[in-house]
């Protein structure tokens, strides 16, 4: 999803972090994104303000459509920036 054109531009100046939930410590992992993000849904996006670690925006689930994708982290993206 983030190399599409549509979505690689918005990721400049983002940190990608990944946590996979289906390993050796599932458990903990889970509890901890059912409480972070208040979904177990996988994949799971967030947005998270670096400066205090506020979840900003949530897209649970899949998405298969980077235009989709993008409009989404667009728009998130500028409801970050306004404040």
């Amino acid at each position: 999803m983030f190399p599409a054109p549509a979505v690689a531009g918005l990721m400049k100046g983002l940190v990608e972090a990944r946590i996979h939930n289906d390993g050796a410590d599932q458990d903990e992992i889970r509890a901890w994104q059912d409480e972070m993000i208040q979904t177990l849904a996988t994949p799971s996006y967030a947005l998270i303000d670096p400066k205090n670690e506020r979840i900003l925006a949530i897209h649970a689930g899949p998405e298969t459509d980077a235009e989709v994708f993008a409009e989404w982290l667009d728009e998130s993206l500028a409801k970050y920036s306004a404040h």
